[in-house]
């Protein structure tokens, strides 16, 4: 398709508009109403009703079959390049591409905006049961497509963003959609798209953004996604997708944010990730993930959120992780990893969420964790845990939840942990911790404390606490 780029206003704009028969009305078609009667239609039935009563097209005018012609021979070697021939969509099918082709040619549907974004977005309504949509607001009405609801425009009356989000959308994205090429938004979450990824998303020359997470698209992602030369976000989780995840990943050089998880993606994750130089937030949770982390990933500077959480990983957490000056959020619970928390995740000064939850890691807590100042979530439940508790960990005054519970901690509760103002929750339970529970602590139920759980006292195994009142939220029975 002939589409150009102005540098001098950053916008696409199509070249030799397509002008056919203007001023030219042919039959127009009735509004859709499911009644299979075509009697008390004043224009020919609805296609999609024909569909559902005739399972093909029985009434078309002859107006609309010659200009339905007319545009197979003069807009559909655009769409689809000259290879295109003419005859292959017959005229009674209820392929999306036939019905959007009837729909453009009756009436003057085909005048109010740019003839092959119509027909686009004409197919990509009916190849996705756009009839049954929760919200169609002037989709295929005589409005200009750049008014139809999730449809947003350039200057140029060019389409550069789609999103239909929440919409109850069935389907498989339909290629035709390529005929957008000014477009540098797709969004279409939350839905029930299936099928397999197009490749063909990946040629967009001005994606930037390719949001369909909450789906249950299949398949792996292509090789061509290297090919986006644009792309800064890549949302695709919460889907039924699976496979390897491809080397061209590292080839967005532009990416900052990249989700790929709740899918079965599976193997390692490879190496030239460590490429994506720009990208802020990696999250690959709850795959099938397997293999060692990759040191590359310490070389990501701009690295704010990485999530590993719920996968097959083995090995232990690189060094080079304490390089990711940006990091705020690092969760590998449930990943996988275990062994000794490498020293240098203590210099991640920006960190504010550490999640190491269910897992093998062991040893004792750093007290350079102290150092950490921004922390405001911290979990290590349910690890291997043990020594006592550093005291200057009482350091992380915007703390509000500190899960230890589950590890093998012995001594007792450090005063210097009153100091944790801002602290909703604090469970102890599971471990062998002993003594008293310091006042400063207890006072911290006064504020915002709202869940303070340790073991109860017992005599026999000599550790626990004995709670006053108004102090823990609930004591564990040790059996």
């Amino acid at each position: 398709m002939p589409v150009f780029y102005d540098e001098t206003d950053d916008d696409w704009y199509f070249d030799d508009d397509i002008i056919i028969s203007p001023g030219f009305t042919a039959s127009c078609m009735a509004p859709r109403d499911s009644n299979c009667d075509y009697g008390d239609h004043q224009n020919f039935p609805n296609v999609w009703d024909q569909c559902a009563c005739d399972n093909e097209i029985t009434v078309i005018p002859d107006d609309v079959a010659w200009m339905r012609q007319l545009l197979v021979d003069r807009v559909m070697p655009w769409v689809y390049g000259p290879s295109f021939a003419n005859g292959t969509i017959p005229i009674n099918s209820c392929d999306p591409v036939n019905l959007a082709l009837i729909w453009l040619a009756s009436c003057d549907n085909r005048d109010s905006g740019e003839i092959r974004q119509r027909f686009a977005l004409a197919t990509f309504f009916y190849q996705l049961n756009g009839t049954k949509w929760d919200y169609t607001d002037g989709w295929l009405s005589e409005m200009n497509e750049c008014l139809w609801l999730g449809v947003q425009c350039n200057n140029r009356d060019a389409v550069n963003s789609l999103a239909v989000d929440t919409n109850n959308i069935f389907g498989e994205i339909p290629t035709e959609i390529l005929a957008l090429q000014g477009l540098a938004s797709l969004a279409i979450t939350r839905n029930h798209l299936s099928g397999t990824l197009p490749t063909e998303l990946f040629s967009f020359p001005r994606l930037r953004e390719l949001r369909l997470y909450s789906n249950r698209i299949t398949g792996g992602i292509p090789t061509d996604v290297g090919a986006a030369p644009v792309l800064e976000s890549l949302r695709l989780e919460s889907n039924l997708m699976e496979g390897s995840l491809p080397t061209e990943l590292g080839a967005l050089s532009t990416l900052t944010d990249l989700n790929l998880g709740f899918n079965d993606f599976w193997q390692w994750i490879p190496t030239h990730i460590g490429e994506l130089k720009n990208l802020r937030y990696l999250r690959l949770n709850s795959n099938r993930l397997s293999g060692r982390l990759p040191t590359e990933i310490g070389r990501m500077d701009a690295l704010e959120t990485l999530s590993l959480t719920e996968n097959l990983l083995k090995g232990s957490i690189p060094s080079y992780f304490g390089l990711l000056w940006n990091m705020r959020d690092l969760r590998f619970s449930k990943s996988g990893l275990a062994g000794f928390i490498p020293t240098e995740l203590a210099l991640l000064s920006n960190l504010e969420r550490l999640d190491l939850g269910f897992s093998k890691f062991r040893g004792t807590l750093m007290t350079e964790f102290g150092e950490l100042t921004n922390m405001q979530f911290f979990s290590v439940n349910n690890c291997e845990f043990d020594g006592t508790l550093p005291v200057e960990l009482g350091r992380m005054w915007n703390m509000t939840r500190l899960q230890i519970h589950n590890n093998k901690f012995t001594g007792p509760i450090p005063h210097s942990y009153g100091r944790f103002l801002q602290m909703e929750q604090f469970t102890t339970e599971g471990n062998k911790l002993t003594g008293t529970v310091p006042p400063e602590v207890c006072e911290l139920s006064k504020d915002f404390l709202r869940q303070f759980t340790v073991d109860c006292y017992d005599p026999r195994r000599g550790f626990g606490f004995d709670c006053a009142p108004q102090c823990c939220t609930m004591c564990r029975n040790v059996h």
